[in-house]
């Protein structure tokens, strides 16, 4: 079996790779061996690779960036699907699709479920909504999996710049009133290959969108302290870093952000009987070997 990894230079391409090397055939692109935004490009390699599964991992994730630097926001995350699900569908491939938790407004009081309406709130959230459409309209053997506030041992995440930001501050100023869960890259991997083992097992399934996020939920200011304790503990960072709550509107922010994003995960546990993972110990693990 073939397996395909768009935009494996970022740190969920690089989870999925380490995942699946260990029992699959996986041809790896980085974003300088494909372009996605050029159609004649990604058709033509993904038509010569003929992988029998697709991971798009590359996407432009800059919230903040994508407010004025629109049309790459705009080709990566949303135009670019539809070459890939044109030359996927013409091959048969299974298309895995990542995209987020900033579909959604925020506005619901309890987990987002797949089925609720999604209305970003920034621009970022409005391409990967379309991207998500794109897939949708573009094939129907395709997995979309949204999930939140990515981090990992590599590549640029809230993890790592919270202890860089505590080696040169002794005061962060964190927000108290933006919920999600935190996720580690393995983590949604694991899940993935539990996705891929499924099918390939003839098990019964759904194509479709699906949620997968860490637990337990929280806040930014919340997943901030924890990365701070385990510093102070691990001799990282000094016991006179604080972590300070503010609000978002204190912010000088052009993006909105969603205030609750938390994701429902029960879907992808009934059909694939996958749980969500604490990404407590997953930190914690991560910490101690930045020493």
């Amino acid at each position: 079996m073939k397996i395909l990894i768009i935009g494996a230079q970022g740190q969920l391409g690089k989870a999925l790779y380490d995942i699946f090397k260990r029992k699959y055939n996986v041809i790896i692109k980085t974003r300088q061996q494909m372009d996605i935004t050029n159609d004649e490009l990604v058709s033509n390699e993904i038509i010569k690779i003929k992988p029998d599964y697709i991971f798009n991992a590359a996407a432009y994730t800059d919230v903040e960036k994508a407010e004025t630097d629109r049309d790459s926001a705009l080709n990566i995350n949303a135009i670019a699907l539809k070459h890939i699900t044109k030359a996927s569908r013409e091959i048969g491939a299974i298309l895995f699709h990542f995209s987020t938790d900033y579909v959604f407004d925020g506005n619901k009081t309890e987990a987002y479920k797949e089925t609720d309406v999604a209305v970003p709130i920034n621009f970022y959230g409005e391409t990967k909504l379309i991207g998500e459409e794109n897939v949708r309209k573009g094939m129907d053997k395709y997995f979309i999996i949204r999930t939140s506030w990515l981090f990992s041992e590599r590549g640029t995440n809230f993890a790592k710049k919270i202890i860089k930001q505590g080696m040169e501050n002794k005061s962060l100023s964190i927000v108290t009133d933006q919920y999600s869960s935190p996720t580690y890259v393995l983590d949604l991997a694991s899940a993935v290959e539990r996705m891929v083992q499924h099918i390939n097992n003839g098990k019964k399934f759904e194509y479709g969108t699906y949620h997968y996020g860490g637990l337990p939920y929280t806040n930014w200011n919340g997943f901030a302290k924890k990365i701070i304790e385990i510093a102070k503990r691990e001799n990282i960072l000094s016991e006179d870093v604080k972590v300070k709550e503010i609000l978002s509107s204190e912010l000088d922010s052009m993006a909105k952000r969603p205030s609750n994003s938390r994701l429902d995960c029960s879907k992808i546990k009934r059909i694939f009987g996958i749980e969500q993972k604490n990404w407590n110990e997953a930190l914690d693990h991560i910490i101690f070997n930045l020493k």
